[in-house]
């Protein structure tokens, strides 16, 4: 079968893929806490059977045995060395079986781990160990792979950048979503359709962590934010535990008429995860064989993404706003910071433009006599986890663009290449490979056009070279340069008629950075706000200013009005509500009360040491807490004092925001790696009484046979840094290793985690067994699989499904 066949099929009717491997294994004998991939050489003909019953049930496409199969997993048990061998006999297996009957999926599931900061496993790491299985997956003979039950946004691309790098085939990428309909690490179907759409995936979606039924909405928000095709794989259900086993008990019947209802949302690719059996996918083809795909829709606009949300710039949308006060040019205070590799300024400046409005936010760090590329990496990295919107990375130098792409949890905007054939060799690779959108200037080696039939011949030349690069224009904003009135009046007309060209017959999105216009003019303000009226009226979609500034903020509300833009002037109205009638000079100190509709809390300016500290901690402002927390103690408030009244009531305040849905995971690790940091400082303060003074004692562990701890671990942090002491023993545990625990240190609490199917019965065993010798004890359970039916069936005294919900539960138990 040939791959252009592959994507016209796809293109014009569904493709049924098979249905789960790893409980079919199971079901096979598949031994607890074995390695699945090193069946696809000890077992082959179990694994044959499984893909021959798909096969026969009428799947188009058979997935590997190779979900673990990057070296990081296999490390586990011992087997990374044998990546290339596993997977390509994986491949060879499922083509044995299907000849020339169907395509072949090779499987590629997560790390395990969790990308920096949030996590110990570097980018680089990831992607080294996606790149190796990617190629075996190839040299095996794989049609296409498929990336499957991602949670992270950043792990996601790195397994995307590796195959685009190292293979030429094809691939599908899936995340999986919480029943919040977002992504563990807080990411939503929409943000990941956005940052996934440049890399031109055969298709995206969904598969695991719910049924067909909750799945349904899922595919619904992709749809209306997708322009490529979709697929969905539930489970047969949620999990359930019955007569001792872990099942899915979804019927095929059921089963099917739920997938009917996500392919009438938009899903065209089809197929089941766990639970899911060769009568599953049997009765899903039946269903949908005289349905007609729902079409793939065409969306419009250029498109940004930071981890958790989107902004898309276009014609009849309202003007997008990139603040422009993260640059050290003419900065003395900020460039004196950034030597010194110091973001405080940088920080505030970020959250500022952000309650101001600012849709993303310019991100430039330009200092001579440092190291540019470091320094970008580092504050990119702080500014995508205290501020949601999306970034832009501002520099001419490509190696500090790398460095900050690589660590972007989205889709950003690059600023900036010009016409210069070599800076477009350099540029436009990254922008390719890392996924991003980008600004264009209509200038190059000639120097500065002298009117706008010129800017517009270099905008041609940077058009054929994007062709070059496969580069969409829905990926571009084009910038027709801002010249100075004050030097070269006559050039302010020649941007307008460039732009107007660019809009109405480039049908092209744009950008400015408007306040060029009244350098070295007086009341600058008047002149700036005068030329962005005129562009936005011109067809300017975009523009790099300071939002801070209150008459760019009326220029372009009122713009937007009389554009008919902002339809009954609603926000216009909204925006005057807010204003202070009497109108005022702009200066330095000039704010804006309120223009941002963000349910993100703004933080006021803190007042007091206590203020500062639970500020601290809110922002994971780890840069300061240290001399915060010596200005606490050289005001004489005592030790255990800022944690009990400070400190441990910002992590209550955290937590009820991650509850809200406001914070996502790297802001609670963020926030309890600050508050770690606090108390470790502090804890040499303390009397030898109070640093004894613990809420409990708490095991936490992750059952037998299970080799999986993210959720582990995030719980045990959490519950260290709300007063529990904390003795983690690890993944894999053995009963008899929790017991003698208890026994020797007084365990007050006992935390267990089960995420796979195939360990969620040991916590049938253990939780009764702790009980027996340990009738005191309190047994607190959680994990992917675990339901709080499941939990209350064993006999557990809590359940709590992630670690906010741990530290509350822990706290009612103990009788907090």
């Amino acid at each position: 079968m040939s791959l252009p066949k592959l994507r016209e099929l796809i293109k014009g009717d569904f493709l049924i893929f098979d249905g789960a491997m790893g409980t079919m294994l199971q079901s096979m004998g598949f031994p607890e806490g074995g390695c699945p991939e090193e069946w696809n050489v000890s077992n082959p003909e179990k694994v044959k059977k499984v893909h021959k019953g798909y096969l026969l049930a009428g799947a188009q496409v058979l997935t590997t045995n190779t979900f673990g199969g990057n070296p990081i997993k296999l490390s586990l048990y011992g087997l990374e060395g044998e990546v290339k061998r596993f997977n390509i006999a994986a491949v060879r297996l499922a083509k044995e079986v299907a000849g020339d009957k169907a395509y072949i999926a090779g499987s590629m599931g997560p790390t395990g781990k969790l990308i920096e900061p949030m996590g110990d496993l570097s980018f680089e790491e990831a992607y080294e160990a996606f790149k190796e299985q990617a190629i075996a997956l190839e040299q095996g003979g794989a049609d296409l792979i498929i990336i499957e039950t991602m949670s992270d946004i950043m792990e996601l691309k790195a397994a995307i950048m590796a195959i685009k790098e190292n293979t030429s085939i094809p691939f599908i990428t899936m995340m999986t979503f919480e029943q919040g309909g977002l992504s563990l690490t807080g990411t939503s179907p929409a943000v990941m359709a956005v940052t996934v759409e440049a890399f031109n995936p055969l298709a995206l979606g969904s598969n695991c962590g719910m049924g067909p039924a909750e799945m349904i909405d899922i595919i619904d928000e992709f749809y209306i934010n997708s322009n490529i095709p979709l697929i969905a794989e539930p489970n047969a259900g949620l999990p359930k535990f019955i007569n001792g086993k872990t099942v899915f008990d979804l019927s095929p019947e059921d089963f099917a008429n739920y997938m009917f209802e996500i392919a009438k949302k938009g899903a065209r690719i089809l197929g089941g995860c766990c639970g899911t059996t060769p009568e599953h996918i049997k009765a899903l083809k039946g269903i949908v064989k005289n349905l007609t795909p729902k079409p793939v829709l065409t969306i419009s606009g250029v498109r940004f993404s930071s981890r958790t949300k989107i902004h898309t710039t276009s014609f009849n949308l309202p003007f997008t706003i990139i603040g422009e006060r993260i640059n050290p040019t003419g900065r003395k205070k900020l460039s004196a910071q950034f030597k010194k590799g110091e973001f405080i300024l940088a920080k505030s400046e970020a959250k500022k433009q952000f309650e101001s409005g600012a849709h993303l936010l310019d991100v430039n760090v330009g200092v001579p006599q440092i190291d540019e590329a470091n320094l970008m990496k580092n504050l990119v990295n702080i500014l995508q986890n205290i501020v949601p919107i999306p970034l832009s990375i501002d520099s001419n130098d490509p190696s500090v663009i790398e460095s900050a792409l690589k660590i972007y949890a989205g889709k950003p905007l690059v600023n900036s290449v010009s016409g210069e054939i070599e800076k477009l060799e350099k540029i436009l690779p990254l922008v390719k490979k890392f996924g991003t959108s980008l600004i264009v200037l209509t200038m190059d080696e000639k120097g500065l056009p002298q009117n706008f039939k010129q800017r517009l011949q270099v905008l041609d030349k940077i058009l054929l070279y994007l062709e070059k690069f496969d580069i969409s224009t829905n990926n571009i904003l084009v910038d027709c340069l801002t010249l100075t009135a004050g030097s070269q009046q006559d050039q302010v007309v020649q941007t307008l008629k460039a732009l107007n060209i660019v809009a109405h017959n480039y049908k092209l999105n744009s950008v400015l950075g408007v306040s060029n216009v009244s350098f070295g003019l007086p009341q600058r303000p008047i002149l700036t706000s005068t030329f962005l009226s005129m562009a936005i009226a011109h067809g300017l979609t975009s523009a790099i200013v300071n939002p801070l500034q209150l008459e760019i903020q009326k220029a372009i509300k009122a713009s937007e009005v009389l554009l008919n833009i902002d339809k009954g002037a609603k926000k216009y109205i909204d925006f005057v509500k807010n204003l202070n009638i009497q109108i005022q000079p702009y200066t330095s100190k000039t704010k804006l009360e309120k223009t941002s509709t963000t349910n993100i809390p703004k933080i006021s300016k803190p007042k007091s040491i206590q203020e500062i500290l639970k500020n601290d901690i809110l922002e994971g402002n780890q840069e300061e807490i240290i001399n915060h927390l010596k200005l606490a103690l050289n005001s004489q408030i005592k030790p255990y004092n800022i944690i009990q009244n400070i400190l441990l009531p910002a992590m209550v305040q955290v937590g009820k925001l991650y509850e809200q849905k406001i914070y996502f995971l790297p802001h609670l690790i963020i926030a309890g790696n600050t508050m770690k940091k606090a108390v470790d400082f502090l804890t040499p303060y303390l009397p030898k009484s109070e640093k004894e003074k613990k809420l409990a004692n708490v095991i936490m562990a992750t059952v037998k046979g299970d080799l999986h701890d993210i959720g582990k671990n995030i719980v045990s942090l959490m519950l260290k840094n709300n007063g529990f002491n904390v003795i983690d023993l690890g993944k894999d545990v053995p009963l008899e290793l929790i017991l003698d625990t208890i026994n020797e240190k007084h365990i007050d609490i006992v935390g267990l985690s089960s995420l796979m199917t195939t360990t969620m019965k040991n916590l049938s065993v253990f939780v009764p067994t702790i009980k027996k010798y340990f009738p005191n004890v309190i047994t607190l359970v959680g994990g992917a699989v675990v339901t709080e039916k499941f939990a209350k069936s064993i006999g557990a005294d809590g359940y709590a499904d992630d670690a906010i919900g741990a530290v509350k539960i822990a706290k009612y138990l103990i009788g907090m």
